[in-house]
């Protein structure tokens, strides 16, 4: 919700309630000049505190949710991000670059206290928690995958999920591939 948006909140709920805007200044600690601004949509920021203050003053609910189906990524030009990227995908996949969250994944699982740091300061906490929990298959090392659990909070003790599995599609795949070259080096070679 956009702060503009709360404002038409607040006004509506101030004069459904009988409410003046000195009134509602005074109750929650503003000038009468800010309510006014925040109603009609002129204030460019006000703190959460003050917003939840008439909030509370008002009987609304200030909730906090995501704005868009995607959370918002770092550009690949964040030079941090491309630093960890030389330092720690070390494969080169011809005409595929790694993505941000493999990237991101990668120096969660075996990178240095000090680039880990790093990477949090840079992307946020928020961030690293959507990468493990969106991690694939053999991105985290089962050691990587308690810890970051316990220590983003995601999960107690005793509650860590189990790690990303291959589908039996994939392993299938991948046995059926792994067998067909020696069956057929097999039948090559004479009796």
């Amino acid at each position: 919700m956009e702060l503009n948006e709360i404002g038409i909140a607040i006004r509506q709920a101030r004069k459904e309630r009988g409410i003046t805007q000195k009134e509602l200044a005074v109750a929650c600690g503003l000038s009468r000049a800010t309510v006014n601004a925040l109603e009609s949509g002129k204030v460019p920021e006000l703190g959460f505190g003050r917003v939840n203050a008439l909030g509370d003053f008002l009987g609304l609910e200030i909730l906090l949710a995501p704005t868009r189906a995607d959370p918002p990524r770092l550009p690949w030009s964040s030079k941090l991000l491309k630093r960890l990227r030389k330092r720690y995908i070390w494969w080169k996949t011809p005409g595929i670059e790694p993505d941000e969250d493999r990237v991101i994944a990668q120096v969660m699982d075996i990178g240095t206290y000090e680039d880990v740091k790093a990477l949090e300061a840079e992307v946020g906490r928020m961030r690293v928690r959507q990468v493990l929990s969106a991690a694939r298959p053999g991105w985290f090392s089962p050691r990587s995958w308690n810890y970051w659990h316990l220590t983003l909070g995601l999960s107690g003790f005793d509650e860590i999920p189990p790690q990303p599995e291959r589908s039996d599609a994939i392993q299938s795949d991948f046995q059926d591939a792994s067998e067909k070259p020696a069956a057929s080096m097999e039948s090559a070679w004479p009796s």
